[in-house]
């Protein structure tokens, strides 16, 4: 394997934790052997179409092996001799669930980039990707990337996937220019995260559990809940679901109905930190238009680290950014420091802290669902996504030991009419108490 220069990020199975998973950005690179990675990669393993990669008379393709899967990306990046495909309009089925590490564990390039982005549909159909590794090399004048399974979605959608396990290594001399995220590095200009979970032990130096950048598009029915010791390590900058979630150009980038259970921890060098999102954050002339976090819930089982903004919802809501109808449990601020929101310069209403409750969450007060009133955090969870026709978000069920999804794989429904939230509250102490800088 060459010798590169690593900044690592470990993403791991929570039932396959080791001692070196417990550092947490390794800016030390002397250290790092060869024998921590993989050594071969997947672009070098699968050089021609494979068996399990099948392609129609529209170019829709189905993939169903670890092989098939793999020679997407050389599809998409143009490698091994392909013409890239950006597959815009075109549809992908994963059709099993597909174990990348079946025949030894191989490094995975992320699918897409910022030269060649991918912006077709990618419909995992309720299967899960096994032994996800990524990795990238840092040879001296080699342009960095961003790390996911997709490392560009443009106009695209990925949807209906749970990622299991793997390993990730950020490897870059300029880590916040560039994005990592289990699902994607970046989504952007109206596409579509949806109806995916990742179960594992994740660490980023920028970046989010689902999304790194989240720029003018959605992120909906998403959950960052790995098995075990559920820890998500932060580098620099981190957020459970997406490190930041920008609204630009007239465009509303959303985030919603979403959940993050876990331990982000970090360290003392670490700088910023949200339960959910790490920035949510609106454009100065926008047309209105905002960033906005809704419906989500975070349950953080460790303190937040953060040396300037933490919050266990948002860490840094920017002017004309909005976060409603969230929720988090604030039993875990480090010396009291970040409430549900850290910095608050937009607009929040209706959100409210909780404890644990048998499988539910118990609010701090009551709220107002309908005409009733209740106390449940499933409650409210469910009453939200109620104001919308079936099918567009996922509905909530009693879980262990807090509120999870009855079916991650629900089926979707793209048009749907805006429910009257009525009105919006300015304010820095709406959504309980701020961080500071």
């Amino acid at each position: 394997m060459k010798q590169i220069k690593r900044i690592i990020v470990l993403l791991m199975a929570g039932l396959a934790i080791t001692a070196q998973s417990q550092s947490f950005v390794d800016t030390d690179k002397s250290n790092i052997k060869d024998s921590d990675y993989p050594s071969d990669y997947w672009i070098d393993v699968v050089t021609e179409q494979p068996a399990g990669y099948d392609v129609d008379e529209q170019g829709n393709v189905t993939i169903s092996s670890a092989e098939g899967l793999a020679w997407l990306i050389s599809v998409v990046n143009g490698l091994n001799g392909c013409t890239p495909d950006d597959f815009d309009g075109k549809k992908i089925t994963l059709t099993t669930d597909i174990d990348l590490a079946y025949n030894g564990e191989k490094a995975f390039t992320p699918i897409g980039n910022r030269t060649h982005r991918f912006m077709g549909e990618f419909d995992g159909g309720g299967h899960f990707i096994d032994g996800l590794h990524l990795y990238y090399e840092y040879t001296g004048n080699a342009v960095p990337s961003d790390l996911g399974l997709f490392g560009y979605v443009f106009h695209g959608t990925v949807r209906n996937l749970l990622v299991k396990s793997g390993s990730s290594a950020f490897v870059c001399q300029n880590p916040e220019q560039w994005y990592q995220g289990c699902i994607a590095g970046i989504s952007d200009s109206l596409s579509l995260i949806d109806n995916c979970m990742v179960m594992t032990r994740m660490s980023v130096t920028n970046g989010g559990g689902i999304v790194g950048m989240n720029r003018n598009s959605t992120i909906r029915n998403c959950a960052y809940a790995p098995p075990v010791d559920n820890t998500f390590l932060v580098g620099r900058n981190g957020g459970g679901i997406a490190l930041r979630n920008f609204s630009e150009n007239g465009y509303t980038a959303e985030i919603s109905n979403c959940y993050f259970y876990g331990n982000m921890l970090g360290s003392y060098s670490v700088q910023n930190e949200g339960g959910i999102v790490c920035f949510n954050e609106t454009s100065s002339e926008n047309g209105g238009q905002s960033a906005m976090v809704r419906n989500c819930y975070s349950e953080l089982t460790g303190e937040l680290f953060g040396n300037y903004d933490n919050g266990c919802i948002v860490a840094h809501n920017s002017e004309g950014s909005v976060v409603e109808y969230c929720y988090a449990d604030l039993t875990k601020q480090y010396n009291g420091w970040g409430g549900l929101l850290g910095t608050d310069l937009g607009d929040t209403h209706n959100c409210i802290s909780f404890i644990p409750d048998n499988g539910d969450g118990l609010l701090s007060e009551s709220v107002s669902i309908g005409t009733d009133e209740t106390t449940s955090l499933l409650e409210v969870l469910n009453y939200w996504i109620s104001l919308y026709e079936i099918g567009v978000f996922n509905s909530w069920c009693e879980g262990e030991t807090l509120p999870v999804f009855c079916n991650q794989s629900i089926g979707i429904n793209e048009t749907q009419p805006e429910p009257d939230y009525g009105p919006v509250h300015r304010g820095r102490r709406e959504c309980g108490q701020g961080g500071g800088v």
